[in-house]
Protein backbone atom coordinates (compact mmCIF):
# COMPACT_ATOMS: atom_id res chain seq x y z
CA UNK A 1 0.00 0.00 0.00
CA UNK A 2 1.49 3.22 -1.29
CA UNK A 3 0.94 6.49 1.15
CA UNK A 4 0.22 10.13 -0.08
CA UNK A 5 2.64 11.41 2.55
CA UNK A 6 4.91 10.34 4.94
CA UNK A 7 4.59 10.41 9.02
CA UNK A 8 7.30 13.22 9.07
CA UNK A 9 5.46 15.20 6.34
CA UNK A 10 1.94 14.65 8.34
CA UNK A 11 3.55 16.03 11.13
CA UNK A 12 4.78 19.01 9.57
CA UNK A 13 1.81 20.09 7.79
CA UNK A 14 0.16 19.98 11.20
CA UNK A 15 2.35 21.84 13.01
CA UNK A 16 2.33 24.42 10.24
CA UNK A 17 -1.85 24.40 10.71
CA UNK A 18 -1.52 24.70 14.25
CA UNK A 19 0.95 27.77 13.87
CA UNK A 20 -1.54 29.31 11.34
CA UNK A 21 -4.80 28.86 13.31
CA UNK A 22 -2.56 30.31 16.98
CA UNK A 23 -1.44 33.29 14.65
CA UNK A 24 -4.86 34.21 13.51
CA UNK A 25 -6.53 33.69 16.84
CA UNK A 26 -3.20 35.56 19.03
CA UNK A 27 -3.53 39.10 16.00
CA UNK A 28 -7.89 38.52 16.73
CA UNK A 29 -8.13 37.96 12.85
CA UNK A 30 -11.75 38.85 11.84
CA UNK A 31 -12.85 38.05 7.79
CA UNK A 32 -15.15 41.18 6.45
CA UNK A 33 -15.63 39.13 2.97
CA UNK A 34 -19.48 38.89 2.29
CA UNK A 35 -19.61 35.43 2.47
CA UNK A 36 -18.34 35.07 6.13
CA UNK A 37 -21.29 37.56 6.86
CA UNK A 38 -23.96 35.36 4.79
CA UNK A 39 -22.65 32.40 6.33
CA UNK A 40 -23.02 33.86 9.61
CA UNK A 41 -26.97 34.77 8.99
CA UNK A 42 -27.80 31.43 8.03
CA UNK A 43 -25.83 29.51 10.67
CA UNK A 44 -28.03 32.19 13.25
CA UNK A 45 -31.14 31.09 10.93
CA UNK A 46 -30.01 27.51 11.53
CA UNK A 47 -29.21 27.38 15.26
CA UNK A 48 -32.08 28.76 15.84
CA UNK A 49 -34.74 26.89 14.21
CA UNK A 50 -35.94 23.35 14.64
CA UNK A 51 -33.05 20.43 13.57
CA UNK A 52 -35.64 19.56 11.06
CA UNK A 53 -35.02 22.44 9.14
CA UNK A 54 -31.32 21.41 8.82
CA UNK A 55 -32.05 19.05 6.40
CA UNK A 56 -34.04 21.38 4.36
CA UNK A 57 -32.73 24.77 5.23
CA UNK A 58 -34.50 27.79 4.39
CA UNK A 59 -32.52 29.85 1.32
CA UNK A 60 -31.43 33.69 2.25
CA UNK A 61 -33.84 34.55 -0.90
CA UNK A 62 -30.58 35.70 -3.50
CA UNK A 63 -32.37 33.33 -6.32
CA UNK A 64 -34.84 36.21 -7.55
CA UNK A 65 -35.59 37.01 -4.16
CA UNK A 66 -38.20 34.49 -3.19
CA UNK A 67 -38.43 30.73 -2.82
CA UNK A 68 -36.96 28.13 -0.24
CA UNK A 69 -33.94 26.27 -1.44
CA UNK A 70 -34.46 22.69 0.02
CA UNK A 71 -31.90 20.15 -0.28
CA UNK A 72 -33.78 16.83 -1.07
CA UNK A 73 -34.35 14.48 1.81
CA UNK A 74 -32.19 11.69 -0.25
CA UNK A 75 -29.33 12.98 1.45
CA UNK A 76 -30.17 10.95 4.42
CA UNK A 77 -29.70 7.53 2.34
CA UNK A 78 -26.44 8.51 -0.02
CA UNK A 79 -23.83 8.83 3.35
CA UNK A 80 -24.33 5.00 3.45
CA UNK A 81 -25.01 4.57 -0.22
CA UNK A 82 -21.74 6.61 -0.67
CA UNK A 83 -19.35 4.61 1.52
CA UNK A 84 -20.64 1.00 0.64
CA UNK A 85 -19.91 2.27 -2.90
CA UNK A 86 -16.30 3.48 -2.16
CA UNK A 87 -15.36 0.78 0.25
CA UNK A 88 -16.27 -1.60 -2.57
CA UNK A 89 -14.31 0.03 -5.03
CA UNK A 90 -11.27 0.07 -3.01
CA UNK A 91 -12.04 -3.40 -2.27
CA UNK A 92 -11.93 -4.69 -6.27
CA UNK A 93 -8.15 -2.67 -5.85
CA UNK A 94 -6.67 -4.19 -3.31
CA UNK A 95 -8.88 -5.81 -0.98
CA UNK A 96 -10.30 -5.28 2.55
CA UNK A 97 -7.20 -3.30 3.65
CA UNK A 98 -8.02 -0.48 0.86
CA UNK A 99 -11.34 -0.90 1.76
CA UNK A 100 -11.07 0.17 5.03
CA UNK A 101 -8.36 2.64 4.17
CA UNK A 102 -11.02 4.38 1.69
CA UNK A 103 -13.60 4.36 4.23
CA UNK A 104 -11.66 6.03 6.84
CA UNK A 105 -10.29 8.62 4.41
CA UNK A 106 -14.22 9.67 3.60
CA UNK A 107 -14.67 9.81 6.82
CA UNK A 108 -12.28 12.21 7.56
CA UNK A 109 -12.56 14.05 5.18
CA UNK A 110 -16.09 14.20 6.19
CA UNK A 111 -15.08 15.36 9.64
CA UNK A 112 -13.21 18.14 7.76
CA UNK A 113 -16.35 19.46 6.31
CA UNK A 114 -18.13 19.10 9.68
CA UNK A 115 -15.57 21.05 11.62
CA UNK A 116 -15.83 23.55 8.51
CA UNK A 117 -19.65 24.29 9.64
CA UNK A 118 -18.84 24.72 13.22
CA UNK A 119 -16.42 27.41 12.26
CA UNK A 120 -19.79 28.84 10.55
CA UNK A 121 -21.41 28.74 14.53
CA UNK A 122 -18.34 30.58 15.47
CA UNK A 123 -18.18 33.38 12.70
CA UNK A 124 -21.81 34.27 13.91
CA UNK A 125 -20.94 34.12 17.15
CA UNK A 126 -17.99 37.10 16.40
CA UNK A 127 -20.65 38.74 14.79
CA UNK A 128 -22.55 39.24 17.38
CA UNK A 129 -25.79 36.61 16.32
CA UNK A 130 -26.73 34.64 19.03
CA UNK A 131 -27.00 30.44 18.44
CA UNK A 132 -28.27 28.12 20.42
CA UNK A 133 -25.78 25.20 19.54
CA UNK A 134 -24.33 24.66 22.99
CA UNK A 135 -20.44 22.72 23.25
Amino acid sequence: MSTLLRRREVAVWGVCLLAVWALLVATGFVSRDPDSAFYAVMTERLANGPASAWIAPEWGGLWNGTGLWQEHPIGIYLAPIGLAWIGAAHWTRGGPAEAIDGIVFILLLFLCVLLHEFGHIFAARRYGIRTRFRF
